[in-house]
């Protein structure tokens, strides 16, 4: 329909069989502001799918005109054979049955020729000498049909012949004499051999006499200011298609949408290498090609050359989840992703190490929190997925985003009892097998079903995606029964994972009823990091030295390439002195050239630089990786944003800077456990970092703020234990980890989470050091109340609000106060004499009904937990909350 601010016209509309190409003439002309497209949605996700999508909208005027403008070219024509028309002959001979192969060339005279009703004509036009402009054609024909004769005329793109430059259906008012037909395209461009290309047909029989092409071209630049966009569009709309299965590199002839793709894209590089979008594009798929190397400016003097790529490198990568939220996120949190919600979840997988490095990003958050509250209402019932799927999907349908959020929004109870509910499915889920291990039942599951029969009776290492929510719990409060779930499971696969026949490790799969194993050729996602969870939480060596499994079963899948380990390489390399595997580290920062071919995807060079450094103390090989990381995304952010990829394809190359400001990487696809030691906020986007050691006692890390004036912030811990520490900062110019003169110092209790704030100067490197002084009594054994947005109400009829306070810790609370300020500062305290911990995963909330309250009260009311601090909790950042009721 159009819209305009004060007329609404439906111009067509298309029901369910209708044909795929629909026409409408408006009954008069229509000046709008806005052309919509709307379609009804069916209420069963089955049906939906079946719904269809508008995938081109053309607008064509039509009017009546006098004999063809004198400016027009006109070529006779004349019976030709398509052997005789080169590559379009070919084309024509390729997609067309024998009988549709009739062509009229420029040439002398001619015969009738006859067609029968619906028979396939072909019009070309002069082979070009040149590259070639194309304004506007005409037809004239002379003809004889039967009267209601309508013919349709196609004008194939001259560059993908699959795709139509313009089609109309012209009704013909006579059954004898000459049709003219005037086409004002979009500007085209033809290349030099090739010939303009219309195809006919009759709904009647006819008979064709006397015929003629009109052609009005016009220079190449002027044609480009329509043709340069169309053609965007189009190469746009293929990548798009394309993108999930990333054929790049293939044959195209094997693709035809690949073909279309290659031919446009290749045709605009020629034209305009230079334009951002069209290099973007070209260099993408043509990634074996030499790729683009931007100018990249120096740093500003006195921030170092790596603070100065690592600053501008973060402010790039943001820039992607802000195009999407702003361009095409929905409010209920869907992106429009082609299979569903699941790739929705796996494209905020991206956002936490994001909002680590610079935050807290609201933005990042409630976009985040708005897919997590469509998945858990949409996909998933009581905690689990929906559809009955393998592991890895039974994941992406919203238990990835929904942990995640548990620790984007730390402390938030939603999430925490989100968790919970998740992770009470594992007693249905896992089970000890005859052989006394605990093993998944079953790698095929939903909430409806759980498949145990033949092939998918089996447990197999990708199911430790769907341990995420046990490891978090057990991370945020101890809770006993997840941990066990989880310890036990990874004790019955340090086990099965060992090869009899040479006792070194190997991926394998488990039956569950028998125990009998089946190789598998690699270790499945999330893996690594659950059995380093392990080893974090208990802190029991037979699950640190269970990581050398890991590294063997890489070995045998891929000599020259330890994947898997490498996602934990950093936790390896500070607890075990294996030379075989920092070899082979240094084996691959050595053999990977950053500038041989784009860094996208799961690429490991620039982190393989990263451990380089870490392993020889060398820092160049990392400042050139953040310098080659910089020049990709320079260049190819178009393909982050506005290429409109599928969004499961948008890896975000932040792994090598989460090392280095976070002290390892946060939680990435798939990578399911903070792994993070550091977190920063109030930055401005103006602080660069590099953690230069870490452990769970202490910290060293070096920090310049890029900015021309101070910088005050915040670095949050994450992995420190419970103590009092000592915070020393001072200036460090020459970056050899010392102290160029005595720092300033501040003693702080720290645990996890806790805040260090910091006053920077303008571009000078500073050193920061953290140590512990005396340990003090480990958190996750403490009780936490908290609030949640979600559970305070206003009731406007009853005047009252309701609040809900939850303990998502370890232990019992003891007698505490919430106190309810309302917008006008009237305020009311009530006692709660405890609240239980939730030990058996099941939620422990009070209810608590307030005072009177008008709507002007509740335009503003303040929540506050335990004002006075009377109960020890994990953290206090849950235990206040302000929200406009009314």
């Amino acid at each position: 329909m159009f819209e305009s601010a004060s007329d609404v016209h439906a111009a067509l509309s298309r029901a369910k069989g209708d044909p795929v190409q629909v026409r409408a003439l408006l009954d008069t002309p229509v000046s709008a502001d806005l052309a919509r497209v709307t379609r009804a949605i069916a209420e069963d996700p089955v049906d939906r799918r079946r719904d269809g999508c508008m995938t081109e909208l053309r607008l064509l005027n039509i009017e009546p005109s006098d004999d063809a403008p004198a400016d027009m070219q006109r070529f006779p024509l004349a019976a030709a054979d398509w052997q005789d028309l080169a590559d379009d002959g070919r084309l024509v001979r390729d997609e067309y049955t024998l009988l549709d192969r009739a062509c009229l060339a420029p040439g002398d005279g001619g015969a009738e020729l006859a067609l029968p009703a619906a028979r396939i004509l072909h019009i070309v036009g002069p082979a070009n000498d040149d590259q070639t402009g194309v304004d506007a054609l005409g037809l004239e024909l002379a003809l004889r049909t039967e009267p209601g004769a309508t013919v349709r005329v196609e004008l194939v793109h001259p560059v993908n012949y699959q795709r139509r430059a313009l089609v109309l259906d012209a009704s013909l008012d006579a059954a004898e004499g000459t049709l003219r037909l005037l086409l004002d395209h979009r500007d085209l461009l033809v290349e030099p051999g090739r010939r303009l290309h219309l195809t006919l047909q009759f709904s009647k029989p006819v008979t064709l006499a006397a015929s003629a092409l009109l052609l009005r071209t016009m220079p190449v630049d002027d044609a480009l200011a329509e043709y340069y966009p169309d053609q965007m569009r189009m190469v746009k709309l293929h990548f798009m298609r394309l993108s999930e299965a990333r054929p790049w590199g293939w044959p195209p002839e094997r693709i035809k949408k690949l073909a279309e793709l290659y031919n446009a894209m290749d045709q605009l590089y020629a034209l305009r290498p230079d334009e951002p979008g069209v290099r973007a594009f070209y260099h993408w798929v043509h990634y074996r090609e030499p790729k683009p190397r931007p100018d990249i400016e120096p740093a500003a003097p006195g921030v170092p050359t790596w603070a100065g790529y690592q600053q501008r490198l973060v402010g790039l990568l943001k820039q992607v989840p802000r195009w999407w939220i702003e361009n095409r996120q929905a409010p209920n949190g869907e992106f429009g992703s082609n299979d569903g919600l699941n790739d929705d979840s796996v494209l905020v997988q991206d956002f936490l190490g994001l909002a680590m490095m610079d935050g807290p990003d609201d933005q990042l958050i409630e976009s985040a929190a708005r897919v997590a509250e469509n998945c858990w209402n949409r996909t998933m019932t009581d905690g689990m997925n929906n559809q009955v799927t393998d592991p890895l999907h039974a994941y992406e349908w919203g238990m990835n985003v929904n942990c995640m959020m548990a620790v984007l929004d730390y402390g938030n109870p939603l999430y925490v009892e989100r968790m919970m509910l998740m992770a009470r499915h594992l007693n249905e889920l896992t089970a000890v097998n005859p052989r006394g291990h605990r093993h998944y039942r079953s790698n095929r599951y939903g909430a409806s079903q759980i498949v145990t029969e033949g092939r998918y009776g089996r447990d197999t290492t990708a199911n430790a995606l769907n341990m995420q929510a046990a490891a978090l719990l057990a991370w945020y409060n101890g809770s006993p029964e997840p941990l066990s779930h989880m310890t036990g499971w990874v004790d019955a696969w340090l086990e099965d994972l060992v090869d009899e026949r040479d006792g070194k490790g190997r991926a394998f799969e488990v039956d569950f009823a028998t125990g009998e194993k089946h190789a598998e050729r690699n270790i499945r996602y999330g893996f690594p990091s659950i059995i380093w969870a392990c080893a974090e939480l208990t802190g029991q060596q037979r699950f640190i030295d269970g990581l050398r499994l890991l590294y063997e079963a890489d070995k045998r899948q891929n000599p020259l390439l330890p994947t898997s380990s490498a996602l934990i390489a950093d936790r390896i390399l500070a607890h075990h002195d294996w030379p075989d595997f920092r070899a082979d580290l240094l084996t691959m920062a050595a053999e990977g050239d950053l500038w041989a071919s784009p860094i996208r995807y799961t690429d490991s060079r620039p982190l393989m630089r990263y451990y380089h450094w870490r392993l020889t103390g060398e820092p160049e090989p990392v400042v050139e990786a953040l310098r080659a990381v910089l020049s990709d995304m320079d260049w190819e952010l178009p393909m982050y944003t506005v290429a409109e990829q599928s969004p499961d394809r948008l890896w975000l190359q932040q792994p090598l800077p989460n090392m280095m400001m976070l002290g390892d990487v946060s939680m990435l696809r798939n990578q399911i456990f903070p792994m993070h030691h550091v977190s920063w906020e109030g930055t401005g986007g103006d602080l660069a970092a590099w953690v230069l050691d870490k452990s769970d006692e202490n910290l060293k890390l070096l920090t310049c703020n890029t900015s021309d004036a101070p910088l005050d912030c915040l670095m949050r811990v994450w992995k420190l234990r419970h103590g009092n520490y000592q915070i020393s900062i001072g200036e460090d110019a020459d970056e050899d980890g010392n102290f160029d003169a005595e720092p300033q110092v501040q003693s702080l209790e720290l645990a996890k989470f806790s805040a260090v704030p910091m006053s920077l100067p303008s571009r000078v490197t500073m050193l920061v050091e953290v140590d512990l002084q005396q340990e003090l009594d480990p958190i996750t054994d403490r009780a936490d109340l908290a609030l949640s947005g979600a559970d305070v109400r206003y009731d406007a009829e009853a005047g009252r609000a309701t609040v809900v306070v939850h303990n998502i810790g370890a232990a019992s609370a003891g007698a505490f106060t919430v106190t309810v300020r309302a917008a006008d500062g009237a305020e009311h305290e009530y006692s709660v004499p405890g609240l239980p911990a939730p030990v058996d995963l099941q939620p422990r909330t009070c209810t608590i009904e307030t005072f009177d309250m008008t709507p002007a009260q509740a335009a503003s009311v303040t929540v506050t937990i335990d004002l006075v601090n009377a109960v020890p909790e994990i953290t206090e950042t849950n235990n206040e909350l302000t929200l406009h009721l009314q």
